[in-house]
């Protein structure tokens, strides 16, 4: 019996696609699971309000200026690293400091020789903001005054 030509096609034609079909490209599987939130979003609503500068309050309290004197004190030492103590005297009265409330050490020892650090403060009432300055870095601090009415210990240069 002889097979007819069209069926041969058609019979030979499904088998092709069956065996094509295994060779199909599968879309991949992801491996990791999508986040779970969404990212976040800004609220429109709300304002973002920049932070002033620190101001001097000459009549204010240690603490209330202790950003102004941080603020001041970094900008010398970025400014002059050590430099020294007529520069600081300088610099504090330009940034508004009383001269008569301040106290600073020596850039030099008796004999000459140059310092590693300078320390120095200003006194608000019964409290004192201090700052260890060397070479580029800083420290400041507030404390009260000491029992002897001074800010710093041991001997101090003459401010104002």
């Amino acid at each position: 019996m002889r097979a007819r030509p069209a069926l041969l096609v058609a019979a030979s034609a499904v088998l092709g696609l069956g065996a094509l079909s295994g060779c199909a490209v599968s879309a991949p599987v992801p491996t990791t699971a999508p986040p779970s939130s969404p990212p976040p979003t800004i609220d429109p609503g709300v304002e973002v309000v920049p932070t002033a500068a620190p101001q001097l309050r000459p009549g204010g309290t240690a603490e209330q200026n202790k950003l102004y004197w941080d603020a001041a004190i970094q900008d010398y030492s970025g400014r002059f690293g050590l430099g020294s103590t007529q520069t600081m005297i300088d610099q504090l009265a330009n940034w508004g400091f009383d001269p008569a409330a301040t106290e600073i050490t020596y850039d030099s020892t008796a004999i000459g020789i140059g310092v590693d650090s300078i320390e120095v403060s200003v006194r608000f009432g019964d409290e004192c903001l201090l700052a260890t300055v060397r070479n580029g870095r800083y420290t400041t601090a507030l404390m009260p005054v000491l029992g002897t009415g001074t800010c710093l210990v041991g001997e101090t240069r003459p401010v104002g």
